[in-house]
């Protein structure tokens, strides 16, 4: 019943890749901070921290009338897990993962992603988790060269 939030952002940077360049690749980190329990708990109050570093490789196929992206992200994930406890020692492991997915965009604006991700996980007794994702998303767009255009100025 206890409900946890995580504090999160990510950063990436397109390294490679353009408007008449089918594929591009981008450098991406991130970071999410997750407190569990209270502070009276056996263990303390929880705090696991992870960290994502990897590379993102997209190809557009080009198709009329609609955009279509395959995509490939392979990371290195580093998560530490510490107490607020005195004495009791933190954890940090470096586990590898790995995101794929596809995106669709059609000229209306209207668009869909598919994504998996795997992440191997070292220890003992853990499970290698597999999520997977579906969404949708709408693409507004303004006439002109792409500049937002601002009423009175």
């Amino acid at each position: 019943a206890d409900k946890e939030i995580t504090f999160a952002g990510k950063a990436a940077v397109q390294v490679f890749g353009g408007p008449l360049v089918p594929v591009s690749v981008s450098v991406q980190v991130g970071a999410g901070v997750t407190k569990f329990g209270e502070p009276t708990d056996f263990l303390g109050e929880l705090t696991v921290t992870t960290i994502p570093i990897g590379v993102g490789i997209g190809i557009n196929v080009p198709t009329p009338g609609a955009s279509i992206e395959p995509w490939i992200a392979p990371r290195l994930q580093v998560t530490r897990v510490s107490s607020s406890l005195p004495g009791l020692s933190s954890n940090t492991d470096t586990n590898v993962g790995i995101s794929a997915g596809l995106n669709v965009g059609f000229a209306s604006g209207l668009g869909l992603h598919l994504a998996v991700d795997y992440l191997n996980v070292t220890g003992a007794g853990a499970e290698d988790p597999i999520t997977f994702g579906i969404g949708l998303h709408y693409t507004f767009k303004l006439p002109g060269i792409g500049v937002p255009m601002v009423p009175g100025v």
